[in-house]
């Protein structure tokens, strides 16, 4: 991270968003800085992002799976277990960089970590209040319809409002 070949490239720029919430959380806990900038070197990748990757792409397969296996009357618990587990692994790997005793940490990494995840919760928070909106207009125009009908309208939104909350995450 903030290597010196990528200093100048857009594309290896962190959001601005992110910066800007990095930049509030330091202001929150009476820190005197102010971060104008962070870059990820798209170049050179370590050992230890190579594994997180594989921890990841691993985790969206399994998240695929339990998509599949949603409509399903008894879905596989072992696909949630492997999914939990590969979730914990990657949480686990993202704090590592936080830790004073960890040999690599890096408190630029663990800023933009907590500040990604901290921006994609709230647009999480956003979300979920336009969808509590929706549904009491959809409760409203739902009402028309038979029971059957009902039914099969929420559960189409349901699939749609949870296909929404994955995309965000990613």
């Amino acid at each position: 991270m903030n290597c010196t070949c990528c200093k100048d490239n857009e594309n290896a720029r962190v959001k601005q968003e992110t910066i800007d919430t990095i930049n509030e959380q330091l202001q929150e806990n009476h820190i005197p800085r102010k971060v104008d900038r962070y870059w990820v070197c798209p170049k050179r990748k370590g050992a230890f992002p190579k594994v997180l990757e594989q921890t990841l792409s691993d985790r969206n397969k399994y998240l695929i799976l339990l998509k599949e296996e949603q409509d399903k009357a008894n879905p596989d618990p072992k696909l949630v277990e492997e999914y939990q587990t590969l979730q914990l692994g990657a949480n686990a790997g993202f704090g590592l960089f936080d830790n004073e005793y960890f040999e690599f940490s890096n408190y630029k990494v663990a800023e933009c970590i907590t500040a990604e995840a901290r921006r994609i919760h709230k647009q999480m928070e956003t979300l979920a209040q336009n969808l509590s909106t929706s549904r009491s207009c959809l409760a409203l125009r739902i009402q028309h319809f038979s029971v059957e009908e009902q039914i099969q309208k929420c559960k189409i939104l349901s699939r749609a409002v949870k296909i929404i909350l994955v995309l965000s995450l990613n």
